[in-house]
């Protein structure tokens, strides 16, 4: 199967930001520091609660509850995805819009852009991710291939190729086709 596609800027954050959002690590992350925000304003309101300030106590209880739990992880949000953006826009600028040729044979991924060819081994494949705009083939080496779906003529063809592998080797395909950023 062979396949031709550019590959974007937004194609690039759009791995950026599934990687982060699948990632253990980074959601603990981001749940402790709206914990963390949580507990500073409430233990200002119990320490201006014991000076009687009941204006300022009852202010840091409804800014702990209000902004923290509502309002902050919406922040997180936008801030990890300007980090992301300013990330791909750093590593990646000389990648965007460059044709890239992808051919899947029985035992290896080939890929060529404009700096050169490289053949990946199907059996480097550790797991296939599915969203519902990308492909992301994940190696052992920590690389990800990513195949943009809304760039390619024959997604049908490729669907049934990934299917394949997936089966052949045995490893995870996951379908996340609902996929957002949050």
């Amino acid at each position: 199967m062979e396949t031709k596609f550019k590959i974007d800027l937004e194609d690039y954050l759009a791995h950026c930001l599934y990687a982060a959002s699948t990632n253990t690590k980074i959601k603990t992350q981001r749940k402790k520091a709206v914990i963390n925000l949580v507990i500073v304003f409430l233990c200002l309101g119990v320490f201006t609660f014991f000076r009687d300030d009941d204006f300022f106590a009852i202010y840091f209880f409804v800014t702990a509850t209000v902004l923290s739990i509502l309002f902050f992880p919406l922040y997180l949000r936008w801030y990890y995805k300007r980090h992301y953006l300013q990330h791909c826009k750093d590593v990646y600028k000389n990648n965007f819009g460059e044709d890239v040729s992808l051919t899947i044979n029985d035992n290896s991924i080939q890929t060529k852009d404009r700096s050169g060819e490289s053949t990946i081994y199907i059996s480097e494949l550790t797991e296939i991710a599915e969203t519902g705009h990308h492909y992301f083939l994940k190696l052992l080496s920590g690389h990800t291939v990513i195949i943009p779906k809304n760039k390619l003529n024959n997604l049908d063809e490729l669907k049934v190729t990934i299917d394949e592998i997936a089966k052949k080797l045995n490893i995870v395909h996951k379908i996340d086709n609902n996929w957002k950023w949050k």
